[in-house]
C-alpha cells in the first residue's frame, strides 16, 4: 500500500507543475508565484529523496 502514495505524489508532481505553469504565465501575483515556485521545489526535492532512497519500487524490502 505505500508504494502505491509514493506514486500516487510523483503523478500529483505533474499537478503541482501545471499550476505552477499557470501561476507564472499570469500577469502579477508575485506571491503566488513564489508559491508555486517553491511548492514545485519540495516536490522535486521529495522525488529525489525517494528515488535516491529507493522507496519508489514495487516492493516493501527498504
Amino acid at each position: 500500500m505505500v508504494p502505491f502514495f509514493d506514486i500516487l505524489a510523483v503523478v500529483g508532481t505533474f499537478a503541482v507543475a501545471a499550476s505552477a505553469r499557470h501561476a507564472w504565465r499570469e500577469p502579477g501575483h508575485l506571491w503566488r508565484k513564489l508559491n508555486s515556485a517553491a511548492l514545485l521545489l519540495a516536490c522535486f526535492a521529495a522525488i529525489w529523496v525517494a528515488f535516491s532512497l529507493h522507496l519508489l519500487s514495487p516492493h516493501l524490502n527498504y
